[in-house]
This record gives C-alpha cells, structure tokens and sequence, in this order.
C-alpha cells in the first residue's frame, strides 16, 4: 500500500492547488509543516521560487516551523528543513519495506496490486476471476501453439479485451512479463522488483541485489506449474 507519494507530480491536490496559483485564484498558501507541501528539497525549492516568480506571487507559510516565505532569509531555512523532512520520508519508507520483509520471510505477505486473473473477496484473499483466467490461459496455449507475444497482444488488442488497468491496448512486453510470472502458478515471489531510489520511487528488477521470498500455495492457480 502507498502510503503517500515524495513525487509532487503525482500528488494530484498538489498540482490543482498549483493550478490555481498560476490562474491566479491564490494569494498565499498557508500549510502545516514542510513535510506536508513536499518531501524532497529539490522540489520544495523549486516551487516556492515558482510561486515567487509568478506575476501575481504567491507566498507560503509553513505554520510548523515558522517559515514565511514573504522573509528574505526563508529560502535558508527551507534548505535545511526540507533536507530533514526528505531524510525522514525515506526512513518512513525504508522501515515499512523492512517490516513487509519480515513478513515475508514468515509466508505472510498481502501484495495490495491488483493481479490480472484475480480479485479479492471480502477477507482479502485472493480469488480467481473466470473471465480473466480463460484469457491468461489463453495466451499460453498460443504462445505454446507458436504464436510470439507480438501477435498475441495484437489480437486480444483488436477484440477489445481490458488490460487489469481497464485499458484496450496490450503490448508485446506485459504478455512477455504475465508468461514469466509465477503468480499464475500459485506461487508469490516478493522483491522480483524493488524500490532503488524512495525518492524517485521508480521499481527496478531484481537481479540479486535484495533477497527474493517464495510462497508456496499463496492463493488459487490458474496454470499447473
């Protein structure tokens, strides 16, 4: 589960509240602490001197820390708080993937992202949705049958069937990832991808840089192993 985005552009208030800074419909923000109106030192530096420049200035009040952005020496202040409030969203970050850790190496693990071929009943475990599975044992009947990843995404694309995002268009390369994963087995494998960087909060694949966790009969399979 996200708990919050350090990314001020997928905070989607955040950017309407920015919006209508530039409109000119704000005057002055008035805010609880640093830690609220961004959590990266880059970005909060940036958007003050964003919300400075506009030809109908907007100033910040940090209510917390007793910053206004209105006083010649509260880009200083800003610099060193915000670097605090940065360090402390990555520890935030770090402990909660320490705990899931744990977790795991327990067998006990509650991925929150959907998984195309499942849902969730009213307890959170997983159940298999038909429709879903007929198309995931599809793909591999005619990846077997000789078709390429390619084409497959091609015809489920032309026949209109939804990705697990809702969306009609299906590349070559989220087939290629379904067919390799283990899910459908009835396996879960937690860290196959990891956050390098919290505050970029971009996954990567894992090539043994972190430990990987099997579970074995996590939930129902689709496909025989």
């Amino acid at each position: 589960m996200r708990i919050y985005s350090t990314k001020a552009e997928n905070r989607k208030e955040f950017q309407r509240m920015i919006s209508d800074c530039k409109a000119g419909r704000v005057d002055r923000i008035v805010t609880k602490s640093i830690s609220r109106f961004a959590r990266n030192t880059v970005d909060c530096l940036e958007y003050i001197r964003m919300l400075k420049a506009l030809p109908n200035p907007v100033s910040v009040f940090f209510e917390r820390e007793g910053i206004d952005t209105l006083d010649e020496d509260s880009e200083i202040m800003l610099t060193v708080y915000s670097g605090l409030a940065q360090e402390e969203s990555r520890s935030l970050a770090e402990s909660i993937s320490w705990g899931k850790r744990k977790l795991a190496q327990r067998g006990i693990f509650n991925p929150s992202q959907k998984r195309y071929g499942y849902d969730y009943d009213p307890d959170g475990n997983w159940v298999i949705n038909p429709a879903q599975a007929e198309i995931i044992r599809r793909m591999y009947h005619d990846l077997i049958a000789g078709k390429n990843t390619s084409r497959i995404a091609k015809e489920l694309s032309e026949e209109g069937i939804e990705t697990v995002r809702g969306n009609k268009i299906w590349s070559s390369r989220t087939i290629d990832c379904m067919i390799r994963n283990p899910t459908y087995a009835g396996r879960f494998i937690y860290q196959r991808f990891y956050v390098k960087d919290t505050l970029k909060g971009r996954a990567v694949e894992n090539h043994g840089e972190l430990p990987q966790y099997l579970i074995e009969d996590y939930h129902p399979a689709i496909l025989s192993p």
